[in-house]
């Protein structure tokens, strides 16, 4: 699971998980949107997407990952 957080305030705003049958989960909407938007712009399948996504930070958000 990715929890993703406000860097400026640690605060989560939502999550992101990869199910055990490769589908994504999404806490809202609008992570949902997004990460469906990263997964076509890049051509990446559900897993890639998951994978850049981990870890990654613009600045304003981060994704961390969490056991």
């Amino acid at each position: 699971m990715l929890q993703v957080r406000e860097v400026r305030t640690d605060r989560i705003l939502g999550t992101i998980e990869l199910t055990a049958e490769g589908d994504v989960e999404a806490s809202s909407e609008e992570l949902r949107g997004m990460f469906e938007q990263t997964m076509i712009s890049r051509g990446l399948t559900v897993s890639e997407t998951y994978d850049w996504y981990t870890g990654w930070s613009n600045g304003y958000v981060e994704f961390v990952p969490v056991r």
